[in-house]
């Protein structure tokens, strides 16, 4: 999967990673945590994957940024952009 950590003000900060395949090989979302935050809760940031065939093509932030404050059971039903 590869580096699953967060650099905070020099501190690298392991976190809890979901990945949502949607259907074939590539994942569609990944939601990134604190390791032990449960997917209800509004402590994740939420990428959506974007391909053309096979490449990958764009990223985008669940609410237009990285912050940890989304729920990712709620992937789905948010604005990406940036």
């Amino acid at each position: 999967m590869g580096d699953n950590t967060f650099n905070v003000a020099g501190n690298v900060k392991p976190l809890n990673r979901e990945i949502d395949f949607l259907s074939g090989r590539q994942p569609i979302f990944i939601g990134e945590a604190d390791p032990g935050v449960i997917t209800s809760k509004a402590k994740w940031r939420i990428q959506k994957r974007t391909y053309s065939g096979t490449k990958l093509i764009r990223i985008k932030w669940a609410g237009g940024n990285g912050n940890f404050d989304k729920i990712y059971d709620d992937r789905a039903g948010f604005d990406y952009t940036k």
